[in-house]
């Protein structure tokens, strides 16, 4: 089966593959790189990048362009059913900064941070006034973070999704 590259989902990086453990006997469906994410959260994302706090935008202006270690890293990026405030692709590797309201929110933040290592993301957290403090520390934990993951790749993960009328299921290798 061909597809032009007119195709969304290709051009988007996902290819078409053939799944023989489906009940029927095997049909073809996309393989995504990410997850997929709750088509609300796209907007809501949008908003997040229009409003980030101080901590993020400093955090921003040095990791947007590649800056660190030349690695591309995405801001407020739709993750399942959370958005992470930072995402490297290509090291499975998120970000979070943690303000305040945090202080009241470990039990969810840790169940959160679960779900995403499950996903095979790497999640590295700092508190806000770190950021804003001690941005050179931060930066250079986010270095030595790299660089562990260059000497050790995350795994291989493909996201599956099934034709449309079954849903999007997930599936890690």
């Amino acid at each position: 089966m061909t597809f032009s590259s007119k195709d969304p989902l290709q051009r988007r990086g996902a290819r078409l593959v053939h799944h023989s453990s489906w009940s029927d006997g095997g049909r073809a469906g996309w393989v995504s790189r990410f997850p997929h994410y709750e088509p609300l959260l796209k907007e809501r994302a949008s908003q997040l990048r229009k409003h980030m706090t101080l901590a993020e935008v400093l955090l921003w202006n040095q990791l947007k362009n590649k800056q660190i270690l030349g690695y591309d890293f995405d801001r407020q990026r739709p993750l399942g059913q959370y958005i992470v405030d930072f995402l490297c692709k290509k090291l499975h590797l998120a970000i979070e900064i943690d303000g305040k309201s945090h202080d009241f929110r470990s039990k969810q933040d840790a169940e959160r941070q679960k779900q995403i290592e499950n996903m095979g993301i790497k999640v590295i957290r700092f508190w806000d006034h770190e950021v804003k403090h001690d941005i050179e520390s931060v930066l250079e934990r986010i270095r030595k973070v790299i660089f562990n993951a260059e000497q050790h790749p995350p795994r291989s993960v493909d996201w599956r999704t099934t034709p449309p009328e079954e849903g999007i299921i997930k599936i890690m290798n």
